[in-house]
């Protein structure tokens, strides 16, 4: 994947049928006219394993700029109630980051989606800073 793209990896075994789900949905939602396919999705960039499956890492979404018209269009909220009723968000523990960024992928064209790349980021056991960043906190810390 590109530098900054994707960030965090979810254990599998939790994501089970959740990427099959969001393509059969989005497929349907096509079919039905209720939501154009991209011509140029987000999908068909690397961020895809080896393979062209996706691998479960997903974007980092703890600080994200949205243009909310998208989230609670009639298409996002069918393909939303449909993973509701499957019941992984509680037998699965599906998240918000994993099923935000696969409908990114599938919903979103290239051009529609920003990487907000070198923000300094720190969560739990994950820091991600510039080298300088890191160095001047050494010198802060350390000194």
């Amino acid at each position: 994947p590109q530098p900054g793209c994707l960030a965090a990896r979810e254990d599998f075994d939790l994501l089970t049928g959740l990427q099959e789900l969001v393509i059969n949905q989005i497929d349907a939602l096509a079919k039905s006219g209720l939501l154009s396919k991209p011509t140029r999705p987000l999908v068909e960039t690397d961020v895809l394993g080896a393979e062209g499956t996706w691998d479960g890492q997903y974007f980092y979404n703890n600080f994200e700029v949205a243009y909310v018209p998208f989230w609670r269009s009639p298409a996002y909220s069918s393909l939303f109630d449909a993973l509701d009723k499957n019941g992984g968000f509680v037998s699965r523990r599906w998240g918000d980051g994993p099923v935000r960024s696969l409908t990114l992928l599938h919903m979103a064209s290239q051009d529609q989606v920003i990487k907000l790349e070198g923000i300094p980021y720190w969560h739990q056991n994950l820091v991600r800073l510039s080298r300088e960043k890191l160095n001047s906190l050494r010198l802060h810390v350390y000194s």
